[in-house]
């Protein structure tokens, strides 16, 4: 169950990645693809946005124009008006004009007879000049203006483009969004109940191994612990200690208080043993009013110390008692430590029961070793 769980809590997230991946993809692609390729239609450095070749032919022809009016300096005066002129030539005499612009191919063939006059004898004059290139001129503007008609054309395709990625954008950003969002809820969802499951199963096994009166460990958690015990004893030098507990009088004290008042002195008594042990060192409920201490990595006379800091603990509790003889609810202790020579678990338990019948039978209120 534990692991179908982690299966959905992964399959979720997985789902909730993918969805702002998706996202993130998408941005990527308008950024680097979509977007370079309309800074290519419209950039500055753009065939469509920076100056058309039509245009820079009409300035070569404006300037040859204007070097053909001079008439000082004739000689230079012609030789920079056929550079511009042959120039102009070469930035009018474009495929794409030729194909969609009627009048560039007699303009070429009007700009070589041109050309070829200024070689001449006799070059033509200003007003001469004017005449033959005024019909190039028209023609380089319309060219220039059904160039700028088709930009406008494009601009407007590319703007609808523009506008309908933009809109498959945000569209498709935000339900990728929502996608996310909602699977991560439900990787939260998977999360929480996980968590819960967890939480339960723990709650479970902590009952399936506590005393529900007393809250102590019970004999299934101490048979568990005694193993882990002897493991480790037989894979180390290690020796511990089990301390048999039992109430002394504690039947006449039910009789005569009842049980609701034997419930809370039991209570009590596990309460100021705990107090007395080390953080490592466990207390379990053995049956009855009996009960049971594992003191972790501890010597016999270590252990010694613990169980006279128990009694006295217990003794200082002041329990009134009054079928004891001492008037006060008191404890006796059987000590029995484990080490290499100690057999198994039940081995222990019998040795420990026995010192704690020997403590019974030398007075109680005491421990025997």
């Amino acid at each position: 169950m534990i692991g179908n769980l982690l299966r959905s809590r992964t399959r979720w997230l997985w789902l909730s990645l993918l969805s702002f991946s998706i996202i993130l993809a998408w941005i990527t692609y308008e950024t680097r693809w979509f977007y370079p390729e309309m800074r290519r239609y419209f950039g500055d450095s753009g065939t469509l946005m920076g100056q058309q070749l039509a245009s820079r032919s009409r300035h070569h022809l404006q300037a040859a124009l204007s070097d053909l009016a001079i008439t000082k300096d004739t000689a230079d005066a012609l030789a920079n008006a056929k550079s511009n002129l042959d120039i102009a030539w070469g930035f009018i005499n474009i495929a794409v004009y030729k194909e969609h612009y009627p009048c560039t191919s007699p303009s070429l063939d009007r700009l070589d007879r041109f050309i070829a006059r200024i070689d001449t004898t006799s070059p033509p004059t200003a007003q001469e000049s004017l005449l033959e290139l005024l019909p190039v001129l028209q023609c380089a503007t319309e060219i220039e203006q059904g160039q700028w008609d088709t930009r406008s054309a494009v601009a407007m395709e590319v703007a609808e483009r523009i506008n309908f990625h933009q809109r498959m954008l945000l569209g498709g950003a935000a339900i990728l969004y929502l996608m996310g969002i909602g699977f991560w809820w439900l990787h939260e969802q998977q999360r929480m109940a996980f968590n819960q499951n967890l939480r339960d199963k723990l709650r479970w096994k902590k009952q399936a191994l506590h005393d529900p009166l007393t809250g102590a460990l019970n004999r299934r958690a101490l048979d568990a612990d005694l193993n882990l015990h002897f493991e480790r004893m037989a894979s180390e030098d290690y020796s511990f200690v089990m301390l048999m507990c039992d109430i002394d009088y504690f039947k006449p004290y039910n009789d005569t208080l009842g049980h609701a008042e034997g419930d809370k002195a039991l209570q009590r008594v596990v309460t100021a043993i705990k107090e007395v042990l080390r953080q490592e060192d466990r207390i379990y409920r053995y049956g009855g009013e009996e009960l049971a201490v594992l003191l972790t990595g501890t010597t016999s006379d270590e252990g010694v110390e613990v169980a006279f800091r128990a009694l006295e603990a217990v003794e200082q509790l002041h329990i009134a008692n009054p079928g004891s003889p001492s008037t006060y609810l008191t404890i006796s202790i059987g000590i029995s430590c484990a080490n290499a020579g100690t057999r198994n678990a039940d081995a222990l338990i019998r040795d420990a029961d026995k010192k704690l019948y020997q403590a019974k039978h030398n007075g109680r209120n005491c421990l025997a070793t």
